[in-house]
């Protein structure tokens, strides 16, 4: 026997972990992640795979000297897993228990016994595993993750850390299970997990909503509680082509499915009383454009028009749509057939796809439209015929729509827009020069989060969200910081402000609700800046839709890249 050519892999595999370094706070009944591991398969690519064999983990009291014990460690969680990071959809290295579902081991706590320091050990018992397998020339992030019991925040003690020494890792090759060297990074200690009881759903509610598919839920809801309707109503778009009517209770009422099917990723319309009927207005990730009817438990189509590129959002007025899509141009059509406004053009000023939702004021004395684009511009439209006169220029790409302050009929009230440069702005809406007394605040960070703007205590402020993942408020008039909160990952869900008064609380109990990259919803005091009691809660995915306050139920509602919409009680 002759062998022609031999390839020897001398090749040493990596691996390295990571923890949060700063408190969380961890949902009774949830998944969290306390760790990733980081395995490097170092080998040339084509050559074998490697698997994750075992790897050991100690658990903690707050102190980190303090081991678990076995019953602890028992009352706090229901199971421990070691989950793959998803490898074709969601964030890459951040764990999203509704999207990296490949699970290399579940143990159940009954089968877990921690030694007399806390160490335990998670053994991959199958062979052959895509939820192990690192591919040649590849690095793979797998996390170890804790599944908390319902009643977990009622136990002594409810707060945990976590620490993993990479060495404590076995490594196998993907086809002989030989085992393989690897270089470990240094040992992490977690900081503090404190399991709470989160803010629930209102009582008798069948919340949250999944959706069919399980599709992402990225644009905000609409909502109708009128009397041409008997059931008050959200209306949830979803990226997979549908468009459902459900209950305040949860419930489905009906369904809208996009012919030909095309994702929804942004919010629809408010819903229009018009000639005794509900309508609402909405467009898909293809530039069709749709008007429905609501009949209570069915739809119905009045017209479809197509657009020919994809729609970044839709906003209505009296008789018009407004429409920018992704070819840099921003559409105007009419409510009543579907058909362009008569005299509307096409601006040369929107010289990039625009971003966000236009902010439009119709009346006489202002006539205009604010729109950013992607270039960094924002620009101003005459609603009478699309023509521009003014632009500013921002230090980034704007991915956010501009707040008009249109507290009175005047074409020089204030206009707050951020950029992906790092700053808000407020400018003069007429001549869109900068305000005067504001200064520019810069977060050093990516903002994609649109800016609200409310008013406390006489003074207003402005909100808004940064991929740093701190949520700012700003005195609106001087651009001054009032109070900073760190979330645990980036912000691109715009905020909205729940007033006390609205939502049956006492006194300087306003709350900021937002959500964030890390899969959660945070309710921060507008006043202090600091966590409500119950929050944040725990969704399955990245929380980028805005969310919405409604105050006849007494809650907020925002859909999350898990598929489901999340209806929360935020009353006494």
């Amino acid at each position: 026997m002759v062998i022609a050519s031999v390839a020897y892999d001398a090749s040493v595999h990596s691996a390295s972990a990571a923890g949060p370094a700063a408190a969380t706070l961890v949902n009774d009944d949830s998944r969290a992640s306390a760790l990733r591991l980081d395995l490097s398969n170092n080998s040339p690519a084509g050559f074998n795979g490697v698997e994750i064999a075992t790897v050991a983990f100690t658990l903690f009291r707050e102190d980190l000297a303090t081991p678990l014990t076995t019953a602890e460690a028992g009352a706090l969680f229901d199971a421990v897993l070691l989950v793959a990071d998803s490898t074709s959809t969601g964030l890459s290295g951040t764990y999203e228990p509704a999207i990296d579902v490949a699970t290399a081991a579940w143990v159940p706590m009954a089968a877990i016994t921690l030694d007399g320091a806390g160490l335990s050990t998670l053994t991959v018992t199958a062979a052959g595993l895509d939820a192990s397998f690192v591919a040649a020339g590849s690095t793979r992030a797998f996390y170890i993750v804790f599944v908390t019991t319902q009643n977990a925040s009622s136990k002594t003690p409810a707060t945990f850390r976590v620490s993993l020494a990479p060495s404590s890792a076995r490594l196998r090759d993907a086809s002989g299970l030989l085992g393989q060297d690897f270089t470990p990074g240094a040992q992490v200690d977690t900081a503090s997990f404190t399991v709470i009881a989160p803010a629930l759903p209102p009582p008798a509610t069948d919340w949250p909503y999944v959706s069919e598919s399980s599709s992402p839920i990225t644009g905000a809801i609409t909502f109708y509680g009128e009397a041409l309707l008997p059931i008050a109503r959200a209306y949830v778009p979803s990226t997979d082509g549908t468009l459902v009517a459900v209950s305040t209770t949860g419930a489905p009422l009906w369904t809208f499915v996009t012919s030909p099917l095309t994702g929804l990723a942004v919010s629809p319309s408010e819903p229009q009383e018009e000639g005794g009927s509900v309508h609402l207005y909405f467009t898909g990730e293809n530039g069709d454009v749709y008007k429905l009817r609501d009949d209570g438990g069915s739809v119905a189509q009045e017209w479809k028009t197509p657009l020919g590129a994809r729609a970044v959002s839709i906003v209505n007025t009296a008789a018009r749509l407004y429409i920018p899509t992704e070819d840099s141009k921003v559409h105007c059509l009419n409510r009543s057939d579907g058909q362009s406004c008569s005299g509307w053009t096409f601006s040369s000023a929107v010289t990039a796809p625009p971003a966000g939702t236009p902010s439009v004021d119709e009346r006489a004395t202002v006539a205009t439209a604010w729109v950013g684009l992607e270039d960094g511009k924002i620009i101003s439209l005459k609603t009478g015929d699309g023509t521009s006169n003014t632009t500013f220029v921002t230090g980034g790409p704007v991915k956010s729509s501009p707040y008009f302050d249109a507290y009175v009929a005047s074409p020089d009230n204030a206009l707050y827009i951020t950029s992906t440069g790092g700053k808000i702005y407020a400018i003069n809406s007429g001549n869109m020069t900068a305000m005067s007394g504001w200064l520019d605040y810069d977060t050093g960070s990516p903002i994609y989060s649109s800016p609200f703007l409310w008013t406390l205590g006489g003074t207003k402020y402005v909100f808004f969200g940064a991929d740093n993942g701190r949520l700012y408020k700003l005195n609106a008039g001087t651009g001054a910081l009032v109070w900073s909160f760190q979330a645990g990952g980036a912000i691109r869900s715009s905020p909205v402000l729940a007033p006390a008064g609205y939502m049956g609380l006492g006194a300087g109990e306003d709350y900021v609700y937002f959500g964030s990259d890390d899969g959660r919803i945070y309710g921060v005091n507008a006043n202090t800046g600091q966590l409500r009691t119950g929050w944040p809660v725990t969704t399955g995915g990245p929380v980028r839709a805005d969310p919405v306050a409604d105050m006849d139920t007494r809650t907020i509602s925002v859909g999350s890249a898990d598929g489901r919409l999340y209806t929360i009680y935020v009353g006494p």
